[in-house]
């Protein structure tokens, strides 16, 4: 329940900062047109998802236009340094990377991939999606990892 308030009041204050301009639900600020939650605490991969369902929504599917809105929206507020978890996994399939969402696929490779490592190669320890500072491209983590997290509502 900690993290449930921490998120609150994380949201409302980055929220009010950015200028927010979409009717989102109470905790969640709009960012690039989806209305977002940033999880200002630290859980696993499944903790964070549980977070995340607890107040309507699941980790973020953070593609396309949406993923620049993210980054920009990050590094402009008091979570620039954190790493977040968001709603991309290959745990059920190793390297068919999903969207816990919609199981859509996630394609490999840029613009959204760590250029450093353009295709995971995680094996079966590192099954899970987060975006990191400096530039919050996608990277796999095992689930274990403690970050901070997006949730998203659908």
């Amino acid at each position: 329940m900690r993290g449930i308030a921490a998120l609150a009041v994380a949201s409302v204050a980055v929220g009010l900062a950015s200028g927010q301009t979409r009717a989102c639900q109470s905790g969640f600020v709009e960012v690039g047109g989806e209305c977002l939650a940033f999880l200002a605490s630290y859980g696993t991969w499944d903790t964070q998802l549980q977070s995340c369902t607890m107040v309507g929504g699941s980790l973020a599917k953070v593609t396309g236009d949406l993923h620049n809105a993210v980054y920009q929206h990050i590094i402009g507020s008091e979570l620039t340094d954190k790493c977040f978890w968001i709603g991309g996994s290959d745990r059920l399939t190793e390297g068919q990377w999903k969207w816990e969402s919609d199981q859509t696929d996630i394609p490999l490779g840029g613009p959204h991939w760590d250029p450093c490592e353009p295709e995971p190669e995680g094996g079966n320890s590192e099954n899970y999606l987060a975006i990191c500072p400096s530039m919050y491209y996608y990277k796999d983590y095992p689930g274990s990892s403690l970050h901070y997290a997006i949730c998203q509502i659908f």
